[in-house]
């Protein structure tokens, strides 16, 4: 009974040990965090490149990769001459003898890789290159929102959280409009809340652009701009500001992104 006795005071210490060795690593990493950002967020920057590339060299882009036969496809047809059309034989075996206008995806991505596929003669490892340099964007975009919101070491955690973030990472050998949303959409939310502080013109201005944007590319984020709208009406609403203090800056926003990027696809 004594060893036993022994043995329980031994991995009591040794918890205890651990317990006040892990706070003071934490600790410590919240002190570098706070005293050199900008240098942890480039470190961030660098793991999330070097997470990148790994899978990327594991799953080579291919026109068989995610919705890479659609987003894609429709990006050379529209460089190419055959208009904003789709053909997957395999959901439509008789599609190949006419050409099938398509609005099955949004035009913002479609439009930027048709750009791509000029540039890079038609390359799928360009296209990849430039879904990185959005990924990475994105990355840098949630610090930058995130330290807007509270501080700079929530604004690290939250980049570390993207960089590790496999569903997104496993985005980038596919051409599709998901991570060029994401940036979109995060940079509406960074103005929206720059915006609640400055009240200027041209922050909500640029709000809107950017929800505005990430709706063209993916439809599904209709319902941020929605909810955001909605929420400074009842803020302002709240504050008691006059009629035309609570919807201003839901007009600008709304009328300002919405309408350009209707003017950009037409």
């Amino acid at each position: 009974m004594k060893g036993v006795k022994n043995i329980v005071i031994l991995f009591g210490k040794i918890r205890e040990y651990l317990i006040k060795r892990g706070f003071h690593i934490v600790t410590r990493a919240g002190e570098i965090m706070d005293a050199y950002p900008i240098r942890v967020l480039g470190v961030i920057l660098i793991f999330g490149f070097l997470i990148s590339i790994k899978i990327i060299l594991e799953n080579p882009p291919s026109i068989e990769e995610g919705s890479t036969d659609s987003w894609w496809v429709i990006g050379l047809n529209v460089i190419h001459g055959r208009g904003y059309s789709l053909c997957i034989p395999r959901y439509f075996p008789f599609c190949e003898t006419i050409i099938q206008s398509t609005a099955s995806r949004e035009p913002v991505p479609v439009l930027l890789f048709s750009l791509v596929a000029i540039l890079g003669n038609d390359s799928l490892w360009m296209a990849t290159g430039v879904e990185l340099l959005i990924y990475l964007t994105v990355l840098v975009t949630i610090y930058l929102l995130s330290l807007e919101w509270a501080n700079s070491r929530a604004a690290l955690i939250a980049s570390l959280f993207w960089a590790i973030y496999i569903p997104a990472i496993n985005l980038i050998p596919q051409v599709s409009g998901d991570l060029l949303a994401a940036f979109f959409v995060t940079s509406g939310i960074l103005f929206v809340l720059r915006s609640r502080k400055t009240d200027r013109v041209r922050d909500w201005l640029i709000a809107g652009l950017g929800l505005g944007l990430g709706v063209m590319s993916r439809s599904a984020t209709l319902t941020i701009p929605v909810i955001l709208i909605g929420g400074l009406i009842i803020e302002r609403w709240r504050e008691g500001r006059n009629f035309i203090d609570i919807f201003k800056p839901s007009l600008y926003s709304r009328w300002y992104g919405f309408s350009h990027c209707i003017a950009m696809v037409n």
